[in-house]
C-alpha cells in the first residue's frame, strides 16, 4: 500500500486522516504518531481536525478540533481504514530479466551501474514492504547483498509478514549494516512450483537462494 485513510465519526461527518504507508506500519507496531487530518465544516466554518496515535497508549487514537474539543477517543481498531494501493505487483519474469542483465556484469562498470538502476527503478514501482531485521531472525532468508529468495509465507507468520500469510512472495537484500539486513518483500500474484525454482538456481546460480528445497 501506498497510503491509508483512517476516518473516524461522530455526529454529522466523517472526519479522516491520509497517512503514508511507512508512517501506517511504524503507527502499527505502536509508535507515537499525531498530525492535522483532512479538516471539516461545521455550520460554515472551516475547522481543523488533530489526530494522535498511541500517545495514551498502544493502540490509541484521539481525535480533537480547534478550539480543543475531543470528536473521538477510542482504539485504531475502532477506526474505518481504507488502504490505498496503486502499484503493480512484481512481475516475475520482468524482475529475472533486468535481474540477469545486472547480475551478468561481474565488476562494477558503468553499465552494470545503469542495470542496477533499471532494476531499482522497476522495484520501486512494485508493490512492497521493508524489513529491518537482524542476521539471525526467522525473517531473514538472505545475507548477501543484491540476492533474492521466492518463498510461501507461513500461515502462521507473525510481524510484517503476517499480512502476507500463504502467499508467495519475493524477497530481496538492499542492504546491510553489520548484523543488520535491509530486506524488500514483494508480494507475487503467482504459484511457484518445484520445477521454476530449479530452473532459477541453474539460471542464476548463488545469486538465488533456494528457500523452497530446504
Amino acid at each position: 500500500m501506498e497510503k491509508v485513510i483512517v476516518s473516524v465519526y461522530w455526529p454529522d461527518e466523517w472526519k479522516s486522516i491520509e497517512i503514508d504507508s511507512t508512517e501506517w506500519r511504524k503507527i502499527k507496531r505502536g509508535k507515537s504518531y499525531s498530525d492535522c487530518g483532512n479538516g471539516f465544516s461545521y455550520e460554515g466554518e472551516n475547522l481543523n481536525d488533530y489526530w494522535e496515535f498511541n500517545e495514551e497508549f498502544k493502540g490509541s487514537c484521539t481525535v480533537t478540533y480547534d478550539d480543543g474539543g475531543v470528536g473521538f477517543e477510542g482504539t485504531i481498531s475502532e477506526c474505518e481504514i481504507e488502504e490505498i494501493e496503486s502499484r503493480k505487483y512484481l512481475n516475475l519474469e520482468s524482475f529475472l530479466t533486468l535481474y540477469e542483465s545486472f547480475v551478468g556484469i561481474s565488476t562494477w562498470t558503468k553499465q552494470k551501474y545503469a542495470g542496477y538502476e533499471r532494476l531499482r527503478n522497476y522495484l520501486k514501482s512494485c508493490r512492497s514492504d521493508n524489513i529491518l531485521s537482524s542476521r539471525d531472525n526467522s525473517s531473514t532468508l538472505i545475507t548477501k547483498k543484491n540476492t533474492f529468495t521466492i518463498f510461501k509465507v507461513s500461515e502462521k507468520k507473525n510481524g510484517i509478514l503476517k499480512q502476507y500469510r500463504g502467499q508467495w512472495v519475493l524477497m530481496f537484500m538492499f542492504g546491510r549494516n553489520v548484523f543488520k539486513h535491509h530486506l524488500e518483500v514483494y508480494p507475487l500474484n503467482i504459484m511457484v512450483n518445484k520445477s521454476l525454482n530449479q530452473n532459477l538456481k541453474i539460471r542464476f546460480g548463488l545469486d538465488y537462494i533456494d528457500s523452497i528445497s530446504e
